[in-house]
């Protein structure tokens, strides 16, 4: 593809006001940045101020909440919002905005200028809302010094970790501290850590609560700088921290810290590294610090395994294990029921956690366990299950009845299929459409039909949902019993 020949100008008009879409008179030189700054500045506008003169929804502008979109049934409305007011102003797209900027931080770099300086005069001419960047990140009113090119800023949607509160800040210098809270939360890290020298200088270990003060900014620092990839210029603080008088800062929960960091952006990888660089300080993952990896690995899907891994780690150190997280990973065992290798080990761990942990057990860890059974078809181990939920005092719902029914429908046992059927009436407990589902299934599996249809009737009579598998396991029960005019 041949490369289009640019008019050669003087760009004279590079200093010219600049006109929303409007270009200048002359064509300016591709070799001037600020008269080409001007010129795609003029097409932006123009195209979207165009967009707008013609009433069309961009894709990319931010209406007010109260404008109808395009299509809706609201017409012959003004445009302007549900007050009559006039519309707010719209918002460069993101990806153009840092077009612009380029151009103008290259412009700023050939002058001389720090290219992180505040381009107030280009938003303003771009029409932005005060205040406001594309994408709703907020302007802060300090900016980045010169030299600072690469210091971190949060992603937009990023969680930002709470800051300390202020009871547990008043031991120490009060001066030192907001420095310390407003250079991490505008992304300062290199000032944070200087804040911190400051009081570690002015003696604040000295008592109880100065100490506890410190380590909660500590801690708030490190989250910080893990959230914002910056986890070796943390660790080089650490290391700073663990050859002076302050080395018992230099802990699990320290590190802790930077794990959270870390797993709110699911860098999940970076943790494992993370806990192998723990033994170069000497601290071991504790309790928590395994409780965290595990969760975030279940919550991934694709780190399944290290879950499982650690799960028995902590289960081999006698370690409590969340109770969450296990009923996330039992839940995802009877999703992949077919895994020979895996779902008898991860059978064996949560037998382990009932049996280990019986005042973390819960409904919701008991029928996750209790279908990986169903499914299996492993009757006895789900009648223990049964025994050690009634030993433990936990109420089953009717969503565990209807495992149970459906287990033993797919045993072929009728008996227990009833008898589970009136322990839930016994209880009180209300069948929804799915527990009736389940008992309408087992029934038919046993050649029960006249129970089936009993209980067919009792969900047309309650007006419950009725869906083509229920009438299509009905005709199926109807052709076991070889009566093909009923069906």
């Amino acid at each position: 593809m041949s490369t289009p020949t640019v008019p050669q100008g003087t760009g004279a008009d590079a200093d010219a006001p600049l006109t929303p879409g409007v270009l200048p008179a002359s064509n300016p030189s591709l070799a001037d940045p600020a008269a080409l700054l001007k010129v795609g500045c003029a097409i932006v506008v123009g195209c979207a101020q165009a967009l707008e003169a013609a009433g069309e929804e961009s894709s990319w502008a931010e209406a007010p909440e109260s404008e109808p979109r395009k299509g809706s049934k609201a017409k012959g409305k003004s445009k302007g919002n549900s007050k009559g007011g006039p519309r707010k102003p719209r918002r460069l797209p993101g990806h153009h905005f840092a077009t612009l900027s380029a151009i103008c931080q290259a412009e700023k770099e050939r002058q001389g200028e720090a290219p992180e300086e505040v381009d107030d005069d280009l938003e303003e001419s771009l029409g932005l809302q005060a205040g406001v960047f594309p994408g709703g990140r907020q302007k802060t009113s300090q900016r980045f010094p010169p030299g600072f090119r690469s210091a971190p800023r949060p992603s937009h949607g990023m969680a930002r970790p709470t800051p300390p509160s202020q009871s547990c800040l008043k031991a120490l210098p009060a001066k030192s501290v907001q420095d310390f809270l407003s250079a991490v939360q505008e992304c300062r890290l290199e000032q944070a850590q200087e804040a911190l020298r400051q009081i570690r200088a002015a003696g604040s270990r000295r008592s109880k609560e100065a100490f506890g003060g410190m380590r909660a900014m500590l801690h708030y620092y490190l989250e910080s700088s893990a959230t914002l990839n910056q986890v070796a210029q943390a660790l080089s603080f650490l290391d700073e921290l663990k050859a002076s008088s302050d080395a018992r800062l230099v802990s699990s929960a320290a590190f802790n810290a930077l794990l959270r960091g870390l797993l709110s952006r699911s860098g999940f990888e970076e943790a494992q590294w993370l806990r192998n660089e723990m033994l170069r300080f000497g601290v071991a993952p504790n309790e928590a610090s395994l409780n965290l990896l595990m969760d975030t690995a279940a919550r991934s899907g694709s780190h399944l395994d290290e879950a499982w891994d650690i799960l028995e780690e902590m289960q081999k150190q006698n370690l409590k294990a969340d109770k969450y997280t296990v009923s996330i990973l039992t839940k995802q065992l009877s999703d992949r029921i077919s895994d020979k290798r895996r779902v008898p080990r991860g059978v064996a761990m949560v037998e382990y956690f009932l049996k280990t942990q019986p005042e973390d057990v819960d409904e919701v860890l008991v029928n996750s366990l209790l279908d990986v059974f169903c499914k299996l078809g492993d009757m006895p181990r789900l009648e223990a299950t049964l025994d050690r939920m009634r030993e433990y005092g936990i109420r089953g719902s009717a969503v565990t009845y209807g495992t149970i029914v459906k287990a033993y429908g797919r045993a072929g046992n009728i008996d227990r299929v009833l008898q589970a059927w009136e322990e839930m009436q016994a209880e009180g407990l209300e069948a929804n459409a799915v527990t009736y589902g389940c008992m309408l299934d087992a029934c038919v599996k046993c050649g029960h039909l006249e129970k089936a249809l009993h209980i067919f009737a009792i969900m047309k009579q309650r007006g419950l949902h009725r869906n083509t598998i229920l009438y299509a396991t009905l005709i199926k029960g109807f052709a076991k019993s070889k009566d093909p005019l009923a069906a």
